[in-house]
């Protein structure tokens, strides 16, 4: 059996003593999380997933993105979408740039693209939230997929933005379609 491509270990400028905490990978970019909150990101950038004006190609550790954020703000956790970059900082912001034709970085649906790493409206409308009685609390975890974003609150809250996925039910049991089920006992159910 053949590889389509050969496996090998990516050197990451890290500097004396660092260490990488975290990597997270989707299509077309990576990134890593060292031990002191260093963001490392690297691959394709074509829409500024990497944090940096958007061009064709990064080399390893090209887009330094928390050497600190801003103002001793560093990278506690990072997610990836297809072409964009979700980032919860150590400050409880969460920052995103890269793709947004769907609306994935919880900013002004419509933009192409905004490789300026910005908070994301992840909480939506704050009014909204007063009548509905969720009061705002400190994201915990991020998540992305191709063409929208999640995030995780101190409350047990999700928010998700973009292009939402097809939500199902997981706490009862599926009807099959067709023929019917029958159980142990051989009753019809």
């Amino acid at each position: 059996m053949e590889l389509a491509a050969r496996v090998e270990p990516v050197p990451l400028p890290l500097e004396p003593g660092e260490h990488v905490a975290s990597a997270a990978t989707f299509t077309f970019h990576s990134a890593a999380i060292t031990d002191g909150g260093r963001l490392l990101l690297w691959g394709d950038n074509s829409h500024g997933q990497l944090g940096i004006e958007a061009s064709n190609k990064s080399e390893v550790g090209v887009s330094l993105r928390a050497v600190p954020l801003s103002g001793g703000t560093f990278a506690s956790a990072v997610a990836l979408g297809e072409h964009h970059t979700v980032v919860l900082t150590n400050a409880s912001e969460l920052l995103t740039f890269g793709h947004n034709e769907r609306g994935q970085l919880g900013r002004m649906r419509g933009t192409t693209y905004d490789s300026f790493p910005a908070e994301a409206a992840w909480r939506g409308n704050a009014n909204a939230h007063a009548a509905a009685a969720v009061p705002p609390a400190a994201p915990l975890a991020v998540a992305a997929s191709a063409f929208f974003s999640a995030a995780l609150d101190a409350a047990g809250h999700i928010f998700v933005w973009g292009d939402l996925p097809v939500a199902r039910r997981t706490d009862r049991p599926q009807r099959r379609r067709g023929r019917a089920a029958r159980s142990s006992a051989g009753s019809v159910t």
